[in-house]
């Protein structure tokens, strides 16, 4: 299923068409037919789905809006993927991840020393914390951490 949720609301369905080269992914465009067309800023979106992936529009440090990529959603805690140009190279793409709390309408982003950061999200679950101090985890299972995180919080009381 291909679609937009504009901020205001109303849903529109079609084929989408966004920036998907090393260049920060900000625009998208919905073809809804051969006639009807919608070009959109990610300022005008709230989420969209392209199949599988999700995607939610938000705005760093007051600058422009983009759009980040649903990595693990959640009730307690979502984490999310911004693709951006690395600055050291134009040629490279860098994956930042980004955590929300429930609630909460600020992203959080996690630099490459994430554990330090990402366990003040979750210091209620002390075996959990342990664990990536340990590092049994790495980079790459934050989403399942954000998973178990969730998993765990759900069956508190």
């Amino acid at each position: 299923m291909h679609y937009v949720i504009r901020i205001q609301g109303d849903t529109i369905y079609g084929s989408l068409k966004y920036k998907s080269s090393d260049d920060i992914k900000n625009k998208i465009t919905v073809k809804v037919n051969d006639t009807l067309k919608y070009s959109l800023k990610a300022q005008d979106i709230k989420y969209f789905r392209d199949g599988a992936q999700e995607y939610v529009s938000f705005q760093p440090d007051m600058e422009a809006y983009y759009f980040l990529r649903v990595w693990q959603p959640g009730k307690y805690l979502s984490l999310y993927e911004w693709q951006v140009p690395s600055e050291i190279s134009g040629d490279k793409v860098e994956f930042l991840p980004y955590l929300k709390r429930e609630g909460e309408n600020s992203f959080i982003e996690l630099d490459i020393h994430w554990q330090k950061h990402f366990v003040t999200f979750i210091e209620d679950y002390k075996e959990l914390v342990d664990d990536i101090w340990k590092n049994k985890y790495k980079l790459e299972q934050l989403g399942d951490v954000v998973k178990k995180y969730n998993d765990w919080k759900a069956t508190q009381k």
